[in-house]
């Protein structure tokens, strides 16, 4: 069905008019008709008696036809029976045509494999391509197959395009749009920032709080410390975590307070040298960059087409038997 004078077009055979104009005289109800060939089921209407007559030959071109829509069959006695073709499961199937429902074909799947081709340096870094095909055919009773090798059995094609891509037949895809940008690998941590990696900034709070409470609580309390510097007191109780106590100190208060600390301070240290052995076996690197937002604070790139950042676009090609 055509009108010139409104270019619109109805048909199953989109393919046709692929050549002309750059789809200018595509059906306007089906925008740039896209590989609509696969999508539109054509309506069959015949009478009961011509019913054995087209089946006789099932590798026939109408009998292919019927099995790309629906088949109206009408009889004298106002008796009527619809057939639709299931391609997944190779059966015909009945609709009831006083509770027309058009029947969802890709529901279940019988099997069917779903061949996804995606290149194998791709596979192993964009993993969630290989996870989201196994969701869709463990829903849709599938058989789901990732192949490296490219070939006519292909049903699903993930594409990375770059901008605007305009393919014919494709649908996007989950996590379409992403922003790819080449950054710098982190620095080497120093020596230091090694040093104080073990423990995180909330352990080294409260540890140095620890010191400074034990400190004042000698400086007022203490029989032998109590006589030295407040600076003094600090390293020495410094140096207890480290080397453990290096003088006889009086006083049973005294005494008491410098056992319990070093009773920590064998925790501590014990733990924090465990650490420090694994921490200094490789090398450690600094945060890497991984959001735009840091991307914007740490980076500087160069005012050129090659190190602009760019969007690229995910899409899926997706082909099933018709």
């Amino acid at each position: 069905m055509s009108d010139l004078t409104y270019t619109k077009m109805i048909t199953d055979q989109a393919r046709l008019y692929f050549a002309f104009a750059d789809n200018y005289y595509c059906c306007n109800f089906i925008p740039g008709a896209e590989q609509v060939e696969e999508n539109i089921k054509s309506i069959f209407f015949y009478p009961k008696w011509m019913h054995d007559a087209f089946k006789e030959n099932p590798n026939a071109s109408l009998a292919q036809a019927f099995k790309r829509g629906y088949e109206v069959i009408y009889d004298v006695d106002n008796t009527m029976e619809i057939l639709h073709w299931n391609s997944f499961s190779n059966q015909t199937i009945g609709i009831d045509p006083h509770n027309i429902i058009v029947p969802d074909d890709t529901r279940d799947l019988f099997g069917y494999e779903l061949e996804m081709y995606v290149l194998k340096q791709m596979s192993q870094v964009m993993t969630f391509d290989g996870y989201f095909l196994e969701q869709i055919a463990l829903k849709r009773n599938a058989t789901a197959t990732v192949t490296h090798k490219f070939s006519s059995r292909l049903s699903i094609l993930p594409l990375l395009g770059i901008n605007d891509v305009n393919m014919r037949g494709i649908i996007p895809a989950a996590g379409t749009i992403f922003w790819a940008v080449i950054v710098p690998r982190a620095k080497p941590k120093s020596i230091v920032s090694i040093l104080i990696d073990p423990f995180d900034m909330y352990v080294w709070i409260s540890y140095f709080i620890l010191v400074l409470t034990m400190a004042v609580t000698l400086s007022f309390f203490g029989e032998v410390l109590g006589r030295r510097h407040f600076v003094e007191i600090v390293l020495e109780l410094i140096m207890i975590s480290l080397a453990g106590p290096s003088r006889a100190y009086g006083g049973s208060f005294e005494n008491r307070i410098i056992t319990v600390f070093c009773v920590m301070g064998i925790v501590l240290i014990s733990s924090y040298q465990s650490l420090i052995i694994s921490f200094m076996s490789y090398v450690r690197y600094h945060p890497e960059i991984n959001t735009l937002a840091e991307i914007q604070e740490q980076c500087v790139f160069k005012d050129d087409k090659d190190t602009n950042i760019s969007i690229s676009n995910r899409i899926l090609m997706v082909r099933f038997p018709v």
